[in-house]
């Protein structure tokens, strides 16, 4: 078995799905990140392996919302930014509410939410049909959630010092360069092919 494929993906849920016996500790929800620290909070660090919260979810109320946000935090302040948060769909079981009221209107307190863990998703589109359908990944999931603000300008550095021509000597003048041969140019250039960044292409899942 080839176990650098390996991929952890617990999933967490709170009150709303199991009211385990610590959510009704007097130190609820403070007691929860040495919980999760235990659970499955050093795999990452203990296994060098790929790690993905799998699932979480709950309404946005009572002690589900106070475990909802104990959780969020602890992602941010762990840099745990993939995750799948359950549901998409409008109106599934009422104890995992969907990130959609219905197919046009979006659960805006769940959006703030997940922007609080994740403020720069990786996006996606599907381009073609059928066989030929390609999935279009675009962005790389950055964990910062503080970008420099828009009308912040981007320091100018310093010009580098100049030499006093008045008490230092001209430098001689470089020698003359002879050009390379056309074959050699031809080979540099074959041999340092244009490296460009963006969008990940997959193919379709089956």
């Amino acid at each position: 078995h080839d176990n650098t494929r390996i991929v952890y993906a617990p999933h967490q849920y709170g009150p709303s799905v199991y009211d385990q016996t610590y959510f009704k500790s007097a130190e609820f929800p403070e007691c929860l990140p040495p919980i999760w620290d235990a659970h499955w909070g050093s795999v990452r660090a203990s296994t060098g392996r790929a790690f993905v919260v799998g699932e979480w979810g709950g309404p946005i109320t009572g002690r589900t919302e106070l475990w909802l946000n104990k959780f969020a935090t602890y992602m941010i302040e762990n840099d745990i930014r993939d995750n799948f948060h359950w549901a998409l769909n409008p109106n599934p079981r009422s104890d995992t509410p969907g990130v959609l009221l219905d197919w046009s209107h979006y659960n805006n307190p769940k959006m703030d939410l997940l922007h609080r863990v994740q403020p720069n998703p990786t996006k996606f589109t599907v381009q073609g049909e059928g066989a030929n359908a390609q999935v279009c990944f675009e962005g790389d999931g950055s964990s910062s959630s503080n970008p420099p603000p828009a009308d912040v300008p981007t320091p100018t550095p310093p010009p580098p010092s100049q030499p006093d021509s008045s008490s230092s000597p001209s430098p001689p003048p470089p020698p003359p360069s002879s050009a390379a041969p056309p074959d050699q140019s031809s080979s540099a250039n074959n041999n340092n092919p244009t490296t460009t960044t963006g969008s990940i292409v997959a193919p379709p899942t089956e």
